[in-house]
């Protein structure tokens, strides 16, 4: 049973309270919950796919650059699947290294 099925089933558990903010708030609170673990879903998933964290890197960059007085290189300033080839493979490649620092520091707050 995962933490979030303890911390669920307690919730439940009190949750018959005839005092309707109480019954309120753990349901606000199970709410919260659930969208943490699918944050935490969406996460470790992104950690496994560093082409997903590239092209979301990418699309980021290039949509805050202007906010920053910033022009970016014609050949880049383009959707992630039209990035010239040697470069979207240096996204990835240095993607797939910050994920993989990610998990170990991921790891080391976990022991």
């Amino acid at each position: 049973m995962s933490d979030f099925d303890t911390i669920r089933e307690t919730l439940v558990r009190i949750s018959p309270i005839p005092d309707w903010s109480v019954n309120e708030r753990a349901e606000e609170a199970l709410v919260a919950l659930s969208r943490v673990q699918a944050a935490s879903e969406q996460t470790e998933k992104a950690l496994a796919d560093p082409e997903r964290v590239a092209r979301l890197f990418h699309e980021s960059y290039e949509r805050l650059a202007p906010q920053f007085a910033y022009r970016t290189r014609q050949a880049s300033a383009v959707p992630f699947d039209d990035v010239p080839e040697n470069n979207r493979n240096l996204m990835i490649a240095a993607a797939g290294e910050v994920c993989k620092e990610l998990t170990v520091l991921r790891d080391k707050d976990t022991r």
